[in-house]
């Protein structure tokens, strides 16, 4: 995840940006890595979306993170 500038008239926002070829593959809840690996991108991932993109954004990006981290077989109470 990168972050983009949004430029509107008096100022700048943030937002987070995935290039193109971003697959939002991540670490496979079921593999064998260590599980406080599988939670620092789960806390990476929010760090990202709470600290440093504008909080109009924040609903879409958590639900986008939350969409990732689903596809890659993290259950919800983890």
């Amino acid at each position: 995840m990168n972050i983009k500038l949004i430029r509107e008239e008096h100022s700048i926002k943030f937002d987070l940006f995935h290039k193109a070829t971003f697959s939002g593959k991540y670490f496979n809840y079921n593999s064998q890595h260590p599980v406080e690996h599988k939670k620092g991108i789960i806390y990476g991932m929010l760090d990202k979306t709470i600290l440093l993109t504008y909080p109009d954004y924040d609903e879409k990006n958590l639900k986008d993170s939350i969409n990732i981290l689903l596809n890659n077989s993290y259950p919800l109470d983890f």
